[in-house]
């Protein structure tokens, strides 16, 4: 999407997009046409603009964004070495164990939050939705 119409498509002040950026949950590319955010940017956005109607601003959404760059750096360490090795099977490998990892973060990482939350749920005789 690109940038110049990305504020106005999404219904979004430009400067909600730019503390995005700021935050360095989001950053824009260089294209033909001009700045673009790529797919993953723009769910990004729209996510934040969610967050914001809780009252969750691109501030508190860097939480997210330190947690990555440690998990990133975790991950990177164990396959780094694969990663450099010349034979293409090797790399190939630590790619898809580089998937599993994410995968498996972001399972653990859901799983953890709602056993954190499901308490609120059957304190107040609410049926737990997960």
């Amino acid at each position: 999407m690109l940038r110049k119409s990305i504020a106005q498509d999404l219904d979004l002040p430009e400067d909600f997009i730019e503390t995005l950026e700021e935050y360095g949950l989001i950053s824009a590319h260089e294209g033909e046409e001009g700045q673009y955010f790529e797919k993953n940017d723009v769910k990004i956005i729209r996510i934040a603009r969610e967050f914001s109607r809780y009252g969750l601003e691109p501030r508190h959404m860097r939480m997210y964004e330190t947690l990555t760059d440690r998990e990133a750096m975790v991950f990177e360490q164990i396959i780094m070495p694969s990663l450099k090795s010349k034979d293409l099977e090797i790399r190939r490998r630590a790619l898809d164990n580089l998937l599993q990892l994410v995968n498996l973060s972001r399972e653990l990482k859901d799983l953890l939050l709602k056993n954190r939350v499901k308490g609120h749920f059957s304190d107040s005789n609410y049926p737990v939705p997960f």
